[in-house]
């Protein structure tokens, strides 16, 4: 077993048998004390500090199972952000107290990260409670690195949102996927019963559209794109019934829930601006789900006359 010492007292245990020839170590001069993966540094994953060390690899494969029993004998000596489930979005005046009001759910707790990743999911809770004014210091403050880390690793403010913006739908298409191609309800109920910890994504999400501007129309053209995906992978594992237009059923069903939720949130928003998100969503989700399910599964309408009707008036006014 081999100790690599990482600075300010940390010690990474790992077998030696699992360090390939392929990685290199070089430990820079005692003043800084790091120990830096030379085949990550080119991959933006190098910490600003570099108190952690971390191994690019594949899930499952032999070194990643080697990697999980790496222990961290001490403390870096950096604070992580505090966290706890409220996922409240403030108005300005609490504003400060922005990032102890959102929770990290649906993000990995900050040791397990790479700092680019960090630095992003810090950027999704402070965009999410204080808006997109919040700039680039307030960021670096949240993943605990310096602002010239986080313009290293994005170029700018708007290469940060697109970042969020991608990793955000990212979560929400995985998730959507996962639970209507299940081969049966366990994978819904169990979302149910962990809605909170996407209050985070939410509140980014509501942001971004209170925003508006081209980043926000941009986001939700990619949202339609994600919601026609996992439809459609639905579809393909007989899930989901087909649809004359697809892109048309996915642009409805992405309208209708970030309008409801748009005007829910609004509506359980404090006198002092403030809203729980968490505490919002979960309501929300209670009040809904039964009657959407429902509508879902059995429809409205007794026959088709309604939409043969329009059908047909929509193609007669085509022109020829």
């Amino acid at each position: 077993r081999v100790q690599l010492r990482a600075g300010r007292g940390a010690v990474l245990v790992q077998p030696a048998d699992t360090i390939s020839s392929a990685q290199r170590w070089s430990a820079l001069p005692v003043g800084d004390r790091r120990i830096e993966d030379t085949r990550t540094t080119d991959r933006g994953m190098r910490e600003d500090r570099a108190a952690l060390l971390h191994l690019p690899m594949s899930p499952g494969t032999a070194s990643a199972r080697a990697f999980d029993r790496v222990e961290t004998v001490a403390s870096v000596g950096r604070q992580d952000p505090v966290k706890t489930g409220s996922g409240t979005l403030p108005g300005p005046e609490r504003a400060s107290n922005a990032l102890n009001m959102c929770s990290a759910m649906a993000v990995p707790a900050d040791r397990d990260l790479n700092t680019r990743a960090r630095i992003r999911d810090a950027a999704i809770r402070v965009f999410g409670a204080q808006g997109f004014d919040a700039g680039v210091r307030a960021v670096a403050t949240a993943a605990g690195v310096s602002p010239g880390l986080v313009n290293h690793h994005f170029g700018s403010k708007q290469g940060l949102r697109a970042v969020c913006d991608a990793h955000v739908l990212d979560v929400i298409v995985t998730e959507k996927r996962e639970v209507l191609t299940a081969s049966g309800p366990a994978r819904m109920l169990a979302a149910l019963g962990e809605i909170e910890r996407y209050a985070p994504l939410v509140a980014y999400l509501v942001r971004s559209f209170q925003a508006g501007g081209h980043l926000a129309a941009s986001l939700f053209e990619h949202m339609v794109a994600g919601v026609e995906s996992y439809l459609e992978a639905a579809v393909d594992e007989g899930r989901v019934r087909p649809s004359r237009t697809p892109t048309a059923r996915a642009r409805y069903l992405a309208m209708n829930s970030l309008g409801s939720t748009l005007l829910y949130l609004q509506m359980h928003t404090a006198p002092d601006g403030s809203v729980d998100v968490a505490g919002a969503i979960r309501e929300m989700t209670d009040e809904i789900m039964l009657p959407a399910l429902e509508l879902y599964t059995d429809g409205l309408f007794t026959d088709s006359s309604m939409l043969d009707a329009y059908t047909h008036h929509a193609t007669s006014e085509e022109p020829a």
